[in-house]
């Protein structure tokens, strides 16, 4: 993972433009964060400041493709409005921004996530517009954890939550990730512990590879079943 993280990041220094390799270098970030730095208990500032890495890596790939969304940003413009020059295409960036940006958040502080809700419903009600589709139901999924995490006044809903979530589930059942974050954010929130069980003993009990062009990431949902389950009676 840290080898990919920095044969994408050699690419993007010889070619500052190219918005592909900016993009896969985010989404590297993101892998290497989620699936290998959280792990890691003796070095929480690196986890944290990679996803800090990949938000700007992503954003970086969003000026490469459009320079009208480059000079709005440079104009000052809010990055919520400043999409509004960009289509589908787009997507891939927008996405690993969010997800970059989330968890960084996250390990930031609850009020760093809350102040950052705005724009990251923005963007990704964009991505959920222009390709659903991204990323195995990605923006459902984002969507799922975004009304569960969110308390009732910023806008959390714990039924919308559900929602985008089994939509997610019921189009790839087989991505790992979905259950995993359901389980994370839905069922212990919901105090719902069989419900959380039987999201996570499909993940540990699944094939990595029934979907061949994920079984890292699958590799990876199913390290984090094994911890949540081995942590199951603190969790409730």
């Amino acid at each position: 993972a840290k080898a990919a993280v920095d044969a994408w990041s050699k690419a993007a220094e010889i070619d500052p433009k190219n918005a592909e390799a900016l993009n896969e270098l985010t989404h590297a970030l993101y892998f290497y964060g989620d699936c290998h730095l959280r792990f890691d208990e003796e070095n929480p500032q690196l986890y944290k400041d990679t996803h800090e890495e990949g938000t700007k890596a992503a954003e970086r790939a969003l000026a490469a493709m459009s320079p009208a969304f480059a000079d709005k940003m440079a104009a000052g413009e809010r990055i919520e409005e400043a999409v509004s020059v960009l289509n589908a295409s787009a997507v891939p960036a927008l996405y690993w921004r969010s997800s970059n940006m989330g968890r960084w958040a996250i390990l930031e502080s609850f009020a760093t996530l809350l102040s950052y809700k705005d724009e990251i419903r923005a963007i990704m009600e964009f991505c959920l517009d222009a390709d659903p589709l991204f990323w195995y139901q990605g923006p459902d999924r984002y969507f799922g954890v975004f009304y569960a995490k969110a308390p009732g006044f910023a806008g959390g809903d714990m039924k919308k939550s559900a929602a985008h979530f089994n939509v997610s589930i019921d189009a790839h059942p087989n991505y790992f990730g979905t259950r995993i974050l359901m389980a994370e954010e839905w069922a212990v929130k919901e105090d719902n512990r069989p419900l959380f069980e039987e999201l996570v003993k499909y993940v540990q009990n699944g094939d990595v590879n029934s979907i061949p062009a994920i079984v890292p990431e699958n590799q990876c949902e199913q390290r984090k079943a094994a911890k949540l389950m081995a942590d199951i009676d603190d969790t409730f």
